[in-house]
């Protein structure tokens, strides 16, 4: 982890920080896979933490600048069932390179293994096939390939 930057780790009282970089990460969306540019759109970051309303068990890995800016984060959760899921990652681009998106993921994925989540699950929206390497890394492996029709709760 670079000097410059400090780590936080917390519940959902840390959703709210985490906002610029997640509208940024929906921005990226949006270029990668144009087809969708309308429907994220109309995801707001009000609304997908609205989703996960029903999460019993949250953990979020965040990592400040100097300044106290938020410029990296993952977070992930469990659901009723014990299902987790690395729900979100990104890292700011002057921050890439640094090994910051695979050390926060991992401190989620160990945070979801020590409340017994099990599967864990990640989703990797379309057009983003580039993250695909990054996750397989992580231990993640292909299951399913999803296809909807309409558009759903898609968050």
């Amino acid at each position: 982890m670079p000097s410059n930057l400090s780590h936080e780790s917390g519940g959902p009282e840390l959703l709210q920080e985490l906002r610029p970089l997640w509208e940024e990460l929906n921005r990226h969306h949006a270029r990668v896979a144009p087809a969708l540019a309308d429907h994220l759109a109309t995801v707001t970051f009000e609304r997908r933490i609205s989703l996960l309303r029903d999460r019993p068990r949250l953990q979020v890995e965040l990592m400040r600048d100097e300044e106290g800016q938020a410029v990296a984060y993952a977070f992930g959760s469990v659901d009723p069932h014990g299902r987790g899921e690395l729900e979100s990652i990104y890292v700011s681009p002057a921050q890439r390179g640094q090994g910051l998106g695979s050390e926060l993921a991992r401190r989620v994925l160990a945070w979801l293994r020590d409340c017994g989540a099990h599967p864990i699950r990640v989703t990797v929206a379309v057009g983003n096939e580039r993250a695909l390497p990054f996750y397989r890394e992580l231990g993640f492996r292909t299951r399913a390939t999803t296809l909807w029709l309409g558009e759903g709760e898609v968050g």
